[in-house]
């Protein structure tokens, strides 16, 4: 061998040396995290969007002007938690006059003392007719006394349980003027500002729950009826979550008992547990055969 081709066999040798390291370097560690990308041409499965699985967007159901907003969006909010008020001050007023009016039973009280009265009356003008103290005539007047007395304290009475009655449809009224949250919540936008004025059924505050979160899955419909998917069948997510893929259990809840045609796929609802709270609209990958411990072990879990 002459000495050039040592030489450059020499040289290729170094260049081997310095390239090595680089594109080791460079290699994919054996326990990174692969993407969803990456996970979901192995994963398979169906391409979907997670969703909230509660969504109300609210409004007042009569006209008028807002008094107070205590939430902002992404603030956590109860069931039953005030959101919004409109101007409920004069129906306030109304209504505490109403429950004053229903508060006591006077009106049924006197008429009873009235029928006792008349009661006693009558039975005097009986010991009086029997005497011959009173004619027939002023006995019967003293009868029917007794009779509509009776009834005045029926009319009293069912009077009072209207008054009672009113004081509901008052606080129904008041509550027209109130949004509360339906449910267990988070806040996603307040659309009204404080003395604005906003007419009926028009949209003003959303609320969504997202623990849950539900998938609508087009499914093939061959694929369902092979797999005889039902409420409580298992179901596996790929979540696209930013820099890393990750697996969910989850269970079907809902299989849509009609398929499109043009599409040929059925609806299938998912639910998914989300105590995290991730955002509700990432794109995701749903397989309703469970994947491999390989596949597992290079997603999150």
């Amino acid at each position: 061998m002459t000495l050039q081709t040592l030489t450059a066999s020499a040289l290729l040798a170094s260049a081997a040396m310095l390239v090595a390291p680089a594109a080791a370097s460079q290699a994919e560690p054996a326990d990174t995290v692969r993407t969803a990308a990456q996970v979901a041409r192995d994963f398979g499965g169906h391409k979907a969007v997670t969703r909230p699985s509660k969504d109300a967007i609210m409004g007042f159901s009569l006209p008028t002007s807002v008094i107070a907003v205590p939430v902002v969006g992404g603030q956590v909010v109860r069931e039953g938690d005030l959101l919004l008020r409109g101007d409920d001050v004069e129906d306030l007023a109304l209504l505490e006059a109403q429950r004053i009016r229903a508060r006591e039973d006077l009106p049924v009280q006197r008429a009873v003392e009235q029928a006792e009265l008349a009661k006693v009356e009558f039975a005097k003008a009986e010991q009086a007719f029997a005497a011959d103290g009173i004619n027939e005539i002023e006995l019967d007047r003293a009868r029917l006394a007794a009779s509509t007395a009776a009834i005045d304290v029926r009319i009293a009475k069912n009077n009072f349980e209207q008054e009672q009655a009113a004081v509901e449809r008052f606080e129904a009224r008041v509550q027209k003027f109130r949004v509360h949250a339906p449910f267990d919540g988070i806040v996603d936008t307040v659309v009204v500002e404080l003395g604005q004025s906003i007419g009926d059924s028009e949209p003003a505050i959303r609320v969504v729950q997202i623990d849950p979160l539900w998938i609508d899955v087009p499914a093939p419909t061959a694929s369902t009826m092979t797999l005889s998917l039902e409420p409580g069948s298992p179901a596996w997510v790929l979540m696209n979550l930013p820099g890393e893929a990750v697996i969910r259990e989850a269970r079907v809840i809902e299989v849509s008992p009609t398929a499109d045609a043009a599409s040929a796929t059925r609806r299938v609802r998912v639910e998914l547990p989300n105590p995290e709270l991730l955002v509700a609209g990432i794109g995701c990958w749903v397989s309703f055969a469970e994947p491999s411990d390989v596949l597992l072990t290079g997603a999150g879990r």
